[in-house]
């Protein structure tokens, strides 16, 4: 296999997919080739991968891969080159793969990449004028998103934008947002994770890496459903791979997110499938179609996870960021997640027949073929 300009966004896609289901021969594979072509574009997409799919899970390995961005002096190294010679004198492409073998194997979590994905769409916030931000954010009575928007406004939108925070209420303010996490986190690491991660990264999931983790520990003597509280759940997941000019790649990885992927998703919605019907019953304006498809894409499968983290708040936040963000992509407060997601998964199978056959035809910015 063998990345270039034109496919590096699909095979970086089929990686993160692969580490997400536990895919780790594959996930290899891909890591292996994406190396080859940018090493620093593959060590920092890893860097947000631990963040956003390891996360609570596994504390020790997030605060591992992310030391590598830290110098002898404990500080935070923003150069990427930099970065690289630490790897390389680690082992350069072979510590990279057996890093990349740990994420795939280690449990996961998602429920920071969740709420901070939340907290930038919710609406209905209630703020107690009554109350600093500190007050709200320290406040376990609080709903959990308006104590992570108050820590966000406290840490500011500069860096890690929310479109709901003006210039006026924006304090930018790190090291009032640490002191704050102090007060509620009990393991130091994942302070040292927030600071690191703040300096390196545009993506905010680690903004509710410590509040989440807080509400973790209150709740490890509940249960949910069948499973208690810091259980990790199994899923029976199977490779599903295709044959490209690229190489095998995994087919829930051809998503939304991909080139290839919104011309597969295009040629769907030409069949008028019921999903499709289901959205013109509901007025949802045809321009919105592909993004809400694709939104259903990667809620339904490209966000499916093995040895996935439970806990009562986890499963609540990935509920509502459901419900939420399926109002706000597709501009209708009508539409019901569960209801749509059960005649999507109808779909899919025609979905995936739409990405095999673009998939099969030979890009013509690669001639000859």
């Amino acid at each position: 296999m063998k990345v270039n300009a034109s496919n590096k966004v699909l095979i970086a896609s089929c990686m993160h997919k692969s580490i997400r289901r536990g895919f780790s021969e594959y996930a290899v594979r891909y890591a292996d080739a994406l190396y080859d072509f940018d090493p620093i574009a593959l060590i920092n997409q890893l860097s947000s991968i631990c963040i956003e799919d390891i996360g609570l899970a596994n504390v020790e390995l997030v605060y591992h891969y992310l030391s590598h961005f830290m110098d002898e002096k404990n500080q935070v190294v923003t150069l990427s080159k930099n970065t690289l010679s630490t790897i390389q004198e680690k082992g350069g492409k072979d510590y990279i793969l057996e890093l990349v073998n740990l994420f795939c194997t280690s449990s996961k979590d998602r429920s920071c990449s969740d709420l901070a994905e939340l907290a930038s769409v919710y609406q209905d916030r209630i703020q107690d004028e009554t109350k600093t931000k500190e007050q709200i954010f320290l406040d376990p009575i609080e709903p959990v998103v308006n104590r992570l928007l108050s820590g966000w406004e406290v840490l500011g939108s500069q860096k890690m934008k929310n479109n709901f925070f003006s210039t006026s209420n924006r304090m930018d303010d790190l090291e009032c947002f640490v002191a704050m996490n102090k007060k509620i986190v009990k393991d130091s690491k994942i302070i040292d994770i927030m600071q690191i991660s703040y300096q390196i990264h545009k993506n905010p999931c680690f903004i509710a890496m410590g509040l989440l983790e807080s509400v973790f520990e209150k709740e490890k003597t509940m249960s949910v459903g069948k499973y208690k509280s810091g259980d990790c759940v199994s899923r029976h997941l199977e490779p599903h791979m295709i044959k490209s000019q690229d190489g095998p790649l995994l087919l829930e990885a051809i998503d939304w997110g991909t080139t290839q992927g919104n011309l597969a998703i295009e040629h769907f919605i030409e069949k008028n499938t019921p999903v499709v019907q289901y959205f013109k019953k509901l007025n949802i304006q045809e321009n919105l179609f592909a993004n809400v498809i694709g939104l259903l894409q990667f809620k339904t499968q490209g966000h499916l996870v093995n040895h996935r983290l439970v806990y009562p708040s986890a499963v609540v936040i990935l509920k509502m960021n459901q419900k939420m963000l399926l109002k706000k992509i597709s501009q209708n407060m009508d539409i019901d997640f569960s209801e749509v997601s059960s005649i999507f998964e109808k779909d899919i199978p025609e979905l995936n027949d739409s990405i095999k056959e673009k998939m099969a035809r030979p890009d013509a910015s690669l001639f000859p073929f």
